[in-house]
Formats: C-alpha cells, sequence, structure tokens
C-alpha cells in the first residue's frame, strides 16, 4: 500500500494550521498582517509550532523541521514565507551576536524586539499542545492573534 509517511502527514497538517491562521489574519486586516509576517514573532511562532508538533507527534522534530520547513512554509504563503522566514532568522541571531546593541536600536524595537520571539515561542508551544489534542486547524490560534493585533498583541 502507498500513502505518506507519518512526518508527510504531520507536516501537511502543521503547514494547514499555519495556513489557517494566516488566511484568516489576511482576510481580517491584510495592512497589518503584512507588517507583522515581518516580524520576530512570525519567526518564533513558525519554528517552535512546527517542532512542537512534530515532538507531541513522536516524531524526530529537528529532523523532519529541516527536512521540510521550506515545502511547508511555501504552502503556507507560496513563494514568500519561506524567504521571510530565513530572513528574520538571520536578523534574529545577527542582533543577538552583537555586542553593542545602541548601535543598530531598530534591531530591539517595535516588532523586532526579541521578547516577541519569546512571548511567540511560548503561545506556540501551547498552541502545538492543543492542536495535536483536536486534530483541528481552528484550535491554534496565537500566529492570527498577533498578526491581527488581538489580545495582548493589541498595543505592538
Amino acid at each position: 500500500m502507498f500513502g505518506f509517511d507519518k512526518g508527510s502527514k504531520v507536516t501537511a497538517s502543521v503547514g494547514a494550521a499555519l495556513h489557517h491562521q494566516l488566511y484568516s489574519a489576511m482576510k481580517e486586516d491584510e495592512i497589518m498582517t503584512n507588517e507583522r509576517l515581518l516580524s520576530l514573532f512570525t519567526n518564533g511562532y513558525i519554528s517552535v509550532f512546527a517542532l512542537f508538533v512534530y515532538d507531541l507527534e513522536g516524531l524526530n522534530a529537528q529532523k523532519i523541521f529541516e527536512k521540510n520547513f521550506r515545502k511547508m512554509l511555501d504552502g503556507v504563503l507560496p513563494n514568500r514565507l519561506d524567504e521571510l522566514f530565513i530572513k528574520q532568522n538571520e536578523m534574529r541571531k545577527l542582533a543577538e551576536s552583537m555586542e553593542d546593541k545602541s548601535l543598530y536600536p531598530e534591531m530591539y524595537s517595535g516588532n523586532q524586539d526579541p521578547k516577541y520571539f519569546t512571548d511567540a515561542q511560548l503561545a506556540a508551544k501551547e498552541d502545538a499542545k492543543l492542536f495535536v489534542e483536536t486534530g483541528d486547524v481552528a484550535s491554534a490560534t496565537g500566529w492570527y492573534n498577533y498578526l491581527t493585533g488581538k489580545g495582548v498583541y493589541s498595543d505592538v
């Protein structure tokens, strides 16, 4: 019998959950969503959500993420999200390595504030748990809330 392996099925479900949040956010407020896509929150949320779902499903999270993340992100937002993710990850690493943070304050303010990366990781873990428990793409809402400025993200 032919079919997808568990890793492929889980990757597709992670992509579906991320796509649901992004699509819903774009429908609600496309301008804000596009601005907030370029944030450390987006970077932190996507990576931790995927890694944590893989882990909760009993898979080798890091290996599957590294193998599939570009394909998964391209399925969420074709020809754009994987590029944004990689650029944000490089910017985050550069900012972390800088000794004198006063030289480039824009790298540490607004939606580039490192606290949003940490906030995203916490939200992603909670969403991943709920998503794995329910199997419902609509159960994961942390990224959507950030992208649309809902709740604790209204003042970003």
